[in-house]
């Protein structure tokens, strides 16, 4: 099995990985398939989409799926979150902003 590849930012890739054909020659890497780390079963992949691997983990290990969302989700604002979150008066992207703010509405004058 070869782990996937920093750059696949899904969560579900902490728990697959790719299966690895191996014969005389060289090794391959099949990505069609992949193996999942916790009962070695393979999964359908196509082409970066995680559903298939998604329903794995959801349907036969569903408490390894929820720890893994509930990190995920921990460190994501909602948009509400994002948009309504107030910054400091002080602080120098508040600063920023105000500056950038008042010019707009000299020239607008």
């Amino acid at each position: 099995m070869m782990n996937a590849q920093a750059a696949f930012k899904s969560e579900v890739w902490k728990h697959f990985g790719f299966v690895v054909s191996r014969n005389e020659k060289e090794e391959k890497v099949t990505d069609k398939q992949t193996i999942c780390k916790q009962c070695q079963s393979t999964v359908q992949h196509t082409s970066g989409i995680t559903s298939n691997m998604r329903s794995h983990l959801t349907t036969q290990h569903p408490g390894k799926y929820q720890e893994s969302v509930k990190k995920f989700q921990s460190g994501q604002k909602t948009l509400h979150e994002a948009f309504t979150t107030a910054l400091p008066h002080n602080c120098v992207k508040a600063q920023d902003i105000t500056g950038c703010i008042q010019k707009v509405q000299k020239v607008n004058v």
